[in-house]
């Protein structure tokens, strides 16, 4: 029953996480067309920018999620045949040079992509798509997407990092930080939408990871 009630708690959570963007922009563009415009930008660059996030970052932390296991393995292999100190303590640091090398490579694509953003991101959209969405809304949403880019990177090698690696008794505790943070996010979302618009919701998501 403690299972079932876990299970469930962690499915509403992620509803709200996934779901939450999508009821914002719904009430922001139930009476303003100009807010129906930036949302349809929205998911112009969000579909565009994830091509980067399924096609390197996917791929990437799913190696590093396998390595991590294999490595915990291998560290609880170490503990049970009870061998010294030196053994565990060098578990325990390739698993944090592996981590660090990772990192370093999706933030550097994360910080690359915030750059290329600030000077080009105009000029990317009028090639990629055309000169009706090319507009300023756009930009600015594109280069705060860029920013989110990073935070995603940043995040889903972390969590592989994290998942990996953890136990029962870790897991259990992440689940509950996830509540909190999806308290977090929520507000985050009111506030920063109302104050930033469509932006202020890239922004949340920057909050959220």
């Amino acid at each position: 029953m403690d299972d079932l009630w876990n299970f469930s708690k962690v499915c509403v959570l992620k509803f709200i996480v996934s779901e939450g963007e999508k009821i914002v922009i719904f009430y922001f563009t139930a009476n303003d067309s100009t807010s129906v415009q930036e949302a349809a930008e929205l998911g112009l660059i969000s579909n565009l920018v994830s091509i980067v996030v399924r096609f390197i970052f996917q791929p990437l932390e799913e190696i590093a999620y396998n390595l991590f296991s294999k490595l915990k393995e291998g560290k609880v292999k170490v503990e049970d045949e009870k061998t010294d100190e030196k053994k565990v303590d060098s578990s325990k640091n390739e698993s944090v040079e592996v981590l660090t090398q990772y990192m370093a490579g999706t933030i550097g694509i994360g910080v690359c992509a915030i750059i290329f953003s600030q000077f080009c991101a105009n000029q990317f959209i009028l090639l990629v798509y055309s000169k009706i969405w090319a507009t300023a809304s756009a930009t600015k949403i594109m280069q705060s997407y860029c920013v989110y880019l990073m935070f995603m990177a940043s995040n889903g090698m972390s969590e592989a990092f994290a998942y990996g690696l953890a136990n029962e008794v870790v897991l259990n505790k992440l689940q509950n930080l996830l509540m909190f943070n999806s308290v977090l996010y929520i507000g985050a979302t009111v506030v920063l939408s109302t104050k930033f618009g469509m932006v202020g919701l890239i922004y949340a998501n920057c909050v959220n990871m």
